[in-house]
């Protein structure tokens, strides 16, 4: 991923302090030396050949943790490399690709398909059709309001029970009247019921599986759960004690909207046998409106040097205090784990 955010950075017009291409580069210069010279302009061609190559960026979703880099105009915290493909196409043709920054996908992505139409359209391809909305049934509050009298003046053992009722029957179209409640009645138990709903997964899609790790590590059940902290450790643990021998890595995105969708999990099994490898690398990121709560990226430990509480547990603390604090924050989980050598170049 190293080698596709510079490919993009490569292309940005304005100077930016941090990034992949080092402190204060300014990367309009032709040989990045430093040297005080004009820039030299491309060719029609090679202009032409860098905009299709930024355009196909923009398809790309994958999220840089751990970057962070500025100018005089913006800083970027965590950009998706999608997010820097508009932002070199603003700065080079800025009259033709409008693109404001936004650390929230829901505010960039509508932005990001116009951009691509626009350049589409222009070479005589067909726009690009955006995936239909997430659209949750509204739950009925003739039916849901007698369990929602019954959550307020029950026991724990009880309102445990009718949080499973609520959730299993009416899902996350429960989400609206649960916070309405909320509101209204001032009760706070009514907090954590809304905040299970809004935590619950509503999709698992797998990206790549490699000697039939799905189903060895028990991903799928994963669907209709909440996603706590607590869930989240012990998922860490179960990829890494079910990983084949033959598979080197295996990669989980959680991602929330904060839109009441919940949260949808996407996972990836990477085939390969590393030679005599001596302990993990592991990118560990929970990231909630904007910060990051848990950024461990790239550390390699021994095997069996560490406890796995000491490992994983940090992260599931970081992910409950951002389900904890926010129902409509964004929220990022970004767990990878490869079988490595200390000094792999990888």
């Amino acid at each position: 991923m190293v080698v596709r955010v510079a490919l993009v950075e490569v292309f940005w017009l304005e100077p930016m302090s941090g990034g992949s291409l080092g402190e204060g580069v300014d990367v309009n210069r032709p040989d990045f030396a430093g040297e005080d010279r004009p820039p030299i302009a491309p060719s029609p061609e090679t202009s032409k050949a860098i905009e299709h190559l930024l355009v196909d960026a923009l398809a790309d979703t994958e999220r840089r943790y751990g970057l962070e880099c500025s100018n005089r105009q913006l800083s970027l915290h965590d950009p998706r490399i999608c997010d820097l493909a508009a932002l070199a196409l603003n700065q080079r043709w800025p009259e033709k690709y409008h693109f404001t920054w936004s650390a929230n996908p829901a505010q960039s992505d509508p932005q990001l398909v116009a951009l691509r139409d626009q350049w589409r359209a222009e070479n005589g391809l067909p726009s690009i059709t955006p995936p239909p909305p997430v659209v949750i049934p509204a739950a009925s509050e003739v039916e849901m309001a007698p369990l929602l009298d019954e959550f307020a003046g029950a026991d724990a053992a009880r309102r445990q029970a009718l949080t499973e009722q609520i959730t299993e029957k009416f899902g996350f179209g429960a989400l609206p009247l649960i916070r309405a409640r909320l509101e209204k009645s001032g009760n706070a138990s009514f907090r954590p019921l809304a905040i299970s709903v809004a935590s619950r997964v509503r999709e698992v899609s797998i990206l790549a599986d490699a000697s039939d790790s799905a189903a060895k590590s028990g991903i799928a059940p994963l669907k209709g759960q909440a996603l706590t902290g607590a869930r989240l450790y012990q998922l860490a643990n179960e990829l890494q004690d079910t990983l084949p021998a033959d598979v080197r890595a295996v990669t989980l995105v959680a991602e929330r909207a904060g839109d009441g969708t919940g949260f949808r999990v996407t996972v990836e099994w990477l085939p390969g046998r590393p030679i005599h490898y001596t302990g993990w690398k592991r990118e560990m990121v929970v990231h909630s409106g904007g910060k990051n709560l848990q950024a461990d990226i790239g550390g390699w430990t021994m095997e069996g040097a560490m406890a796995k509480e000491s490992i994983y547990g940090p992260m599931g603390k970081a992910l409950e205090k951002a389900i904890q604090a926010d129902l409509d924050a964004p929220i990022a989980v970004r767990l990878r784990l490869q079988r490595d050598n200390a000094y792999s170049p990888e």
